[in-house]
């Protein structure tokens, strides 16, 4: 297999991995708009800041990222500094890229209680494990309305589910939870193969071990506008909520159950971050990663301390709507 992925099949893995891009999920335009115009391949350089944490599984495995020449961070007092990067871009081999992808959509039929782990393996052993040439399936449910999610968010303590959705006809809702193993369990080894290139681990993970560690929502409205909402466990508290360029700005807002919250009023693209938020938990939460290819190593065990929420909004940026999914009416 030596396709090239392409720019539709990179907006397909992005939508799939949100919750690794995350607050920098505008970094990932630039690449689509230069993979459109067939930009030149660039030296491979790994970036660990392109990574948002919850680490339980490494990467999105395929082509590129990329970050503007000057960005400002944004803390979560909604203060912002300024900061100077040089472009960097990472390419992943477009093998690879397009074997995960094909394995990506065979475990879209899996079922909910396992968990893949994926990695590329040429033969010759020397990156294997690299970051761009693994990824992971978790374990997860889906849910295709409204009630049936907020029901069953109801009996979750780990994350916090939106106490207000907005009226009107859907065209569609999805929401998907994955989860994680706590620290005392285990995830249960059912299978060790090969797809082409692809080395694979699956795991069934149990009922009574199961951890939500993170869910993503998608809303389309028939009138024109659209949501996601991500919350996501995180290990340490002082990351910055997002990145800022050009004019934009950032303003603290009071939330109710939010230690802080940020929101981003003058964003132009709809794959910007409206609004982040961070909750601490009350009982910090140990887990455990399931491992790539044949044992567990010493940091597959984390605990995390914070929650993180992170929201979109397509359509108008009336952001009145943005806020009331957690404060309410």
């Amino acid at each position: 297999m030596n396709k090239k992925i392409s720019a539709e099949e990179f907006r397909g893995a992005l939508d799939r991995h949100a919750s690794d891009l995350k607050a920098n999920l505008l970094l990932a335009q630039g690449i689509i708009a230069s993979e459109a115009e067939g930009e030149g391949k660039v030296k491979r350089t790994w970036r660990k800041s392109l990574v948002l944490a919850l680490a339980m599984i490494l990467t999105l495995g395929t082509v590129a990222y990329g970050v503007t020449s000057i960005y400002r961070t944004v803390n979560w007092k909604g203060e912002t500094e300024a900061d100077v990067q040089e472009p960097v871009l990472v390419e992943g081999d477009p093998q690879v890229a397009g074997a995960l992808v094909e394995l990506g959509r065979e475990m879209a039929d899996k079922p909910e209680n396992e968990f893949v782990t994926a990695w590329y393996d040429d033969g010759t052993g020397k990156n294997e494990l690299d970051v761009l040439n693994t990824e992971a399936y978790p374990a997860k449910k889906v849910f295709r309305n409204v009630e049936d999610f907020l029901d069953y968010m109801s009996g979750v303590e780990t994350l916090t589910a939106p106490s207000w959705f907005p009226e009107g006809e859907y065209e569609s809702f999805l929401a998907e939870v994955s989860f994680a193993c706590r620290a005392s369990g285990n995830y249960e080894l059912i299978e060790s193969g090969k797809a082409g290139p692809i080395c694979y681990n699956r795991f069934r993970l149990a009922e009574e071990d199961a951890v939500p560690y993170e869910y993503l929502v998608n809303i389309t409205m028939r009138h024109g506008n659209g949501y996601v909402i991500q919350s996501t466990l995180w290990p340490e508290e002082g990351e910055a909520a997002t990145v800022l360029s050009g004019e934009e700005t950032a303003q603290a807002v009071t939330v109710k159950g939010m230690e802080d919250a940020v929101l981003f009023p003058d964003r132009a693209s709809t794959a910007d971050m409206d609004l982040a938020m961070r909750r601490a938990l009350k009982n910090p939460v140990t887990l455990k990663r399931p491992y790539y290819r044949d044992a567990p190593q010493e940091d597959d065990v984390k605990e995390f301390t914070d929650e993180h929420i992170y929201i979109w909004k397509g359509g108008d940026k009336d952001l009145e709507d943005v806020l009331k999914l957690f404060a309410g009416e």
